[in-house]
């Protein structure tokens, strides 16, 4: 009896000397978004929305938007963001975000207001700043479009300057985004190279996890007809995410390239697997109909696309394609116009 007291007595120790199992962090939950384990990450910041400390509780609600971004479901993203904005109306990080998510959408007028609210909370908010040159890019207005670009060149040479470089790899992927465009535009061709060999490589020095950096070479190494490379880049952001559904469209896009229609279908289909609404993938998806003649099939892929965002001119010109093609003149010219 005494024994069998004693075994009872150590196995209650044991336990209670084991520690009592973590909540999940607000990392915890961004590294589960960023390895692609979406539902996991899904669980675990809508738990912390019930946080006591209200910034934590806006981490939270802006990670689960991205979330439900990746999985395609845009309403409930922008809706995230929304209910955090109710009790923390002047958090510039919300602001921006709503005004990424409202771009997306091609609402500009509203999201045009969000970047602004946000700015003038943070003055020197990059997403803020993002959204703006996307829209005056967008809008033809590229003068101010350039200039945006530009503020982005600058900060980073000042904080490089200033001995203090931006870490942050989000930044950092809007630094080399910007770059990229100011580089298009103003025949800088020193400064791709800048970008792929110094901003994205130290994205990835500061967090191995962060694909989008992966992606992005991927994506300007394939702008430059460097398909190898950019295979490559691919690759290894799937290593890190192989749910990136953005990624399996940058693959599908190189074998459309190729004229491998059976291959560059595939992965559009792969990428719809994931996220069912993502426009590139139904754009890529249209590109093989068209590739084959089939401008109806290609009609139905764009009409969804477009119900995501009616102002994005890479489905609206496609639209414009089959509508030449079934010598629909009437609807081409009021698309045009």
């Amino acid at each position: 009896m005494r024994s069998a007291l004693c075994a009872c007595l150590l196995v209650l120790g044991a336990a209670a000397a084991v520690p009592a199992a973590e909540e999940p962090s607000l990392k915890d939950a961004r590294q589960r978004w960023l390895r692609g384990n979406y539902e996991e990450a899904r669980s675990q910041y809508e738990g912390l929305l019930a946080d006591k400390d209200p910034k934590v509780k806006a981490a939270a609600a802006f990670g689960l938007s991205r979330t439900l971004e990746s999985l395609g479901e845009y309403d409930k993203a922008q809706g995230a963001v929304e209910t955090a904005l109710k009790e923390r109306p002047k958090d510039a990080d919300l602001l921006a975000r709503r005004a990424e998510l409202l771009y997306l959408r091609g609402r500009w007028d509203v999201a045009e207001k969000a970047a602004d609210a946000a700015l003038e909370v943070s003055k020197d908010h990059f997403l803020a700043h993002w959204v703006q040159a996307e829209l005056y890019r967008d809008r033809g207005d590229l003068k101010n479009a350039d200039a945006a670009c530009r503020w982005f060149v600058r900060a980073y040479s000042q904080h490089e300057d200033n001995d203090d470089p931006i870490k942050d790899p989000d930044q950092l992927l809007l630094v080399g985004l910007a770059g990229a465009e100011n580089a298009r535009w103003n025949n800088l061709s020193d400064q791709f190279g800048f970008i792929l060999n110094e901003v994205y490589a130290d994205i990835l020095k500061a967090d191995k996890s962060f694909w989008p950096a992966e992606y992005q070479s991927g994506v300007l190494l394939l702008e430059k007809y460097n398909r190898g490379e950019a295979l490559d880049a691919f690759e290894k952001a799937l290593v890190i995410n192989p749910n990136a559904a953005e990624v399996h469209v940058g693959k599908g896009v190189a074998a459309l390239m190729k004229l491998e229609f059976k291959d560059a279908e595939r992965l559009a289909e792969k990428a719809l697997k994931i996220n069912p609404n993502l426009p590139e993938a139904l754009r890529l998806r249209a590109d093989v109909h068209l590739a084959v003649g089939d401008a109806a099939k290609a009609m139905r892929e764009l009409d969804q696309a477009r119900k995501v965002n009616p102002r994005d001119e890479r489905t609206l010109a496609r639209i414009a394609v089959c509508l030449q093609l079934q010598a629909k003149k009437d609807e081409l010219e009021a698309l045009t116009k």
